[in-house]
């Protein structure tokens, strides 16, 4: 079995950007991804460098994997079920496939997988409906916004997407203790 010096489980924009800078110090670099990210959603990033009129998390991605590989960097979509450390020098990962892989260094870059209850409204992600605060809160700043979320994350994020210079209006997808607190006070 190769021994790789990183495995990185992980394959969004993060994952992909180290697995490129590891590859050009010519590591041995495994990226292992499930392929179903926030990244993979998102129709147009407009916060990437080099891309002032957008880009889409899955053309984002792809091109990655493409400067990846062409940096000798191996990258496989399967899903890590197990992380084992066989030694202080040698971790193995077993995949839902039953392949196992070994490494003498872990990067964890598994960013963030959003919830929705609405998939019809993918089709609109990162054009008219946005998923992430800091990748699209400028694309509502000023306007009148309408804001899906739950819990404390919920809660907060008519500021975080418009920085509180908006209309917001926060519909939670469930009955959420801390809203029915704040809104007694």
């Amino acid at each position: 079995m190769e021994l790789y010096d990183v495995i990185i489980i992980g394959g969004g924009i993060a994952g992909l950007q180290a697995s490129i800078q590891l590859g050009r110090y010519d590591r041995r670099v495994l990226v292992v991804d499930r392929g179903l990210g926030r990244s993979t959603r998102c129709l147009k990033y407009r916060n990437i460098l080099g891309w002032p009129e957008g880009v889409s998390g899955k053309d984002l991605r792809q091109i990655g994997i493409e400067q990846a590989e062409a940096l000798g960097v191996t990258h496989v979509t399967e899903n890590v079920t197990n992380v084992h450390r066989h030694s202080p020098e040698q971790f193995q990962i077993a995949t839902e496939n039953g392949n196992t892989f070994e490494a003498r260094r872990l990067l964890f870059a598994t960013g963030v997988s959003d919830q929705n209850p609405f998939p019809q409204l993918e089709p609109c992600f990162g054009l008219s409906v946005y998923i992430c605060p800091d990748c699209d809160g400028h694309e509502v700043e000023n306007e009148p916004t309408l804001i899906l979320g739950s819990g404390k994350a919920g809660v907060h994020m008519p500021s975080a997407f418009t920085g509180g210079r908006a209309t917001s209006h926060t519909l939670t997808t469930r009955k959420n203790p801390f809203v029915s607190k704040i809104n007694r006070n």
